[in-house]
């Protein structure tokens, strides 16, 4: 066994030294040019690759002198470039495999970031806000919807009140309440027509982030419209509503302005405020004259504003604010060439509030609410 492990030593030992000469053949500069430029006999080629190793001390036989040549001349040692293909590809990317790894993990994370960040910064609040159009016209749907039965159920009982209101008024208020009448009705018939046509545009509340860019105008569209119809109809309804109010004490009205011009001209020390709670009570009785039930009502509560703002305590502070004069001159059209100089002045209560009083004018007479005005 020993002898044929060594016999194996002795014909590697012999390859190894072959492909060493056939190596050093083919970068000796001068061999290759004398063996490329001139058809070179062999013996020569032995004796100088021998003369080469014997200067190096190493003994080579002739055997494996001529073996190395014949192996440069079949070229059994030389390289061969595998052929190109897919498998050859494979093989190269696989060789150099540590290399592309690293960059695609560096690609990758590059484009994970990438991801997050946009992520993060565009697509969660993209999501957030349609969520909320979404949410927002679903809602407004429903809503909607609710809101045409609300409007009806009040049309109803409004209706339902002029019905049952059959009192008996003096005959200066007959007409007015007769013309009041005429009103609610009218205002109740176009609310009804209103509501119809509001229920006209009702539609389901399916809207989702699959359907949301083909559905969201045509839903917000009809949407708007219905919300349109209804505040209009709650609007007549209102005022119906107000009317019937009104109605139920028409017979108290004359009474009421009345006593609140009495009342204005026992607590009012100024010639100004009594002036203007008896253009209030004439507008009254004017709006009554007419069946106007919104004058009438306008009024009253000028009457009681008036009245709030005798009541209340305030004192005259010259106004000091940017932009805002605190005096001016005037010329009065009587007197082209005389000029007046006038303190503006606002009224303010003790908590701070401005209020709006009645005033005087020295230049036409007539008496008006204001929160700023001029003293001479």
């Amino acid at each position: 066994m020993n002898q044929a492990n060594a016999m194996n030593d002795i014909k590697l030992n012999d390859v190894m030294l072959t492909m060493d000469i056939a190596d050093t053949m083919r970068h000796s500069r001068l061999l290759v040019e004398r063996e490329l430029n001139a058809d070179m006999r062999d013996q020569e080629m032995i004796d100088k690759v021998r003369s080469i190793y014997e200067s190096q001390g190493i003994e080579v036989t002739d055997e494996i002198i001529e073996e190395a040549v014949a192996a440069i001349r079949d070229k059994r040692f030389a390289y061969r470039q595998a052929p190109s293909g897919l498998r050859t590809r494979l093989w190269h990317i696989y060789v150099k495999r540590g290399r592309w790894i690293k960059k695609v993990g560096v690609w990758f994370a590059a484009v994970l970031a990438a991801w997050g960040i946009h992520y993060g910064v565009v697509t969660i609040p993209q999501t957030k806000e349609l969520n909320y159009q979404i949410t927002q016209i679903n809602q407004g749907i429903v809503d909607a919807k609710s809101g045409v039965s609300v409007q009806s159920e009040r049309l109803a009982r409004i209706r339902a009140l002029l019905k049952g209101e059959k009192r008996q008024y003096p005959v200066t208020l007959q007409d007015t309440a007769d013309g009041i009448r005429r009103d609610v009705v009218s205002d109740l018939q176009k609310a009804e027509g209103l509501l119809a046509s509001a229920a006209e545009f009702s539609q389901k509340a399916d809207l989702k982030p699959g359907n949301f860019v083909e559905k969201k105008k045509p839903a917000s569209d009809r949407l708007q419209q219905q919300q349109s119809l209804l505040e209009k109809a709650n609007n007549k309804i209102t005022v119906a509503e107000e009317q019937i109010l009104l109605l139920q004490r028409l017979d108290q009205v004359p009474q009421e302005l009345k006593q609140l011009r009495e009342h204005i001209k026992s607590v009012s020390a100024v010639p100004a405020a009594t002036a203007l709670s008896d253009d209030y009570y004439d507008e009254g009785f004017a709006a009554l004259r007419s069946r106007d039930g919104q004058k009438i009502q306008k009024a009253i509560g000028k009457m009681k504003a008036l009245l709030a703002t005798i009541q209340s305590e305030y004192s005259l502070r010259v106004v000091s604010q940017p932009g805002q004069p605190s005096g001016v001159w005037r010329s009065p059209d009587a007197n082209s060439n005389a000029r007046n100089y006038y303190l503006i002045v606002e009224a303010i209560t003790p908590e701070g509030e401005r209020l709006s009083v009645p005033v005087v004018s020295e230049e036409d007479g007539k008496t008006r609410n204001a929160a700023m005005w001029g003293v001479r």
